[in-house]
């Protein structure tokens, strides 16, 4: 498509410049289909403007605004209520949900009937685990822990905890007490 024929539609309406112009009317008289196409959109325009109906993109925005409003119209109240419905159903499941972790949670097993693959027995004696401070000295835990007839049988695990255990006889928590008050000892708690 050359400039000339680009220009047809503006030529017809009458919006090209005097120069633009008289190109176009130039290429007309050298081009007998470009003229032909001329009387078409003139005849295009011609109809256009005497049809008394609105025009095109009228009617697409009539039609738009009536389907709008038939589906607003459309919208029962029972497809709400039908979406009402679960807002209560799921609100329930959560909280039966919460319910259950709070449950387990805090349930604890009573079943002593458990014994390490190690094969140690369930009967060993108590155990504490602890977690030492940075600045604490090798010697200030063997005295503490010797002094009290204790013994490191593991550690240090992957959070930094020893295991210790205690003398059979011990009161696990007299013991624990004891331990959490030395200067050097970060935290004491049960395996």
């Amino acid at each position: 498509m050359n400039a000339i024929e680009e220009n047809l539609p503006l030529y017809v309406n009458g919006r090209l410049d005097a120069e633009e112009r008289r190109r176009v009317e130039m290429g007309l008289a050298d081009d007998p289909d470009l003229a032909r196409e001329v009387e078409f959109l003139q005849a295009l325009k011609d109809t256009l403007q005497q049809s008394a109906d609105e025009p095109p993109v009228e009617l697409g925005l009539a039609r738009l605004k009536r389907d709008i409003h038939r589906e607003a119209v459309d919208r029962s109240p029972s497809s709400a209520n039908t979406r009402r419905y679960w807002k209560p159903l799921a609100l329930t499941a959560c909280l039966l949900l919460a319910i259950q972790t709070g449950v387990q949670l805090t349930t604890q097993s009573t079943d002593s009937g458990w014994a390490p693959l190690s094969g140690e027995s369930a009967s060993q004696a108590p155990r504490l685990q602890i977690a030492f401070r940075a600045n604490a000295t090798a010697e200030q835990i063997s005295e503490s822990l010797g002094a009290r007839e204790a013994r490191i049988v593991d550690g240090p695990g992957a959070l930094g905890l020893y295991t210790v255990q205690l003398p059979s006889d011990s009161d696990i928590d007299a013991m624990r007490q004891q331990l959490d008050q030395l200067p050097f000892i970060e935290e004491v708690s049960s395996p």
